[in-house]
């Protein structure tokens, strides 16, 4: 009876691990379809995943959030503003939910979940929509800089 209870104390144990590890794989750097910015997604210490601008074009290495919506942070530079908040990946549907995506070139702020097309994680797809309107909204295809 010990054994039963520990082998299954084992699975639980290494299948959450193993999922955690799948949700991992947005982790690294991402170029934007536009090829103006790269995103840095990383993990908080509540294991949600946040996305920053680590890289701009030469051109807008120096630009400011003017549109922000928060008169506090129109002064901030958009390079290293954390963009992507608070995504979860959800294991059932094996995507990343429940996110925020901020564009500064407009200043507004959407919802947001992720998925990956492929198996290599070579390509991120994020949509961002207004309110709870999945079926509106745009998807960006994001490709992994190695």
């Amino acid at each position: 009876m010990i054994r039963f209870f520990t082998i299954l104390l084992l699975f639980v144990i290494s299948s959450s691990f193993i999922n955690s590890n799948e949700g991992d794989l947005i982790l690294g750097r991402w170029m934007l379809p536009n090829k103006k910015a790269s995103v840095l997604f990383y993990k908080d210490q509540k294991g949600q995943y946040q996305g920053k601008v680590d890289w701009l074009r030469d051109d807008l290495k120096n630009a400011i959030d003017v549109k922000n919506a928060n008169l506090g942070l129109r002064h901030r530079r958009v390079l290293g503003s954390v963009i992507i908040q608070d995504l979860v990946w959800d294991i059932n549907e094996k995507q990343w939910i429940n996110g925020t995506v901020y564009d500064p070139e407009s200043g507004n702020t959407y919802n947001c979940y992720a998925w990956m097309d492929n198996k290599n994680g070579t390509q991120l797809n994020l949509k961002g929509y207004p309110l709870d309107l999945k079926y509106m909204g745009q998807v960006q295809k994001m490709l992994r800089i190695r």
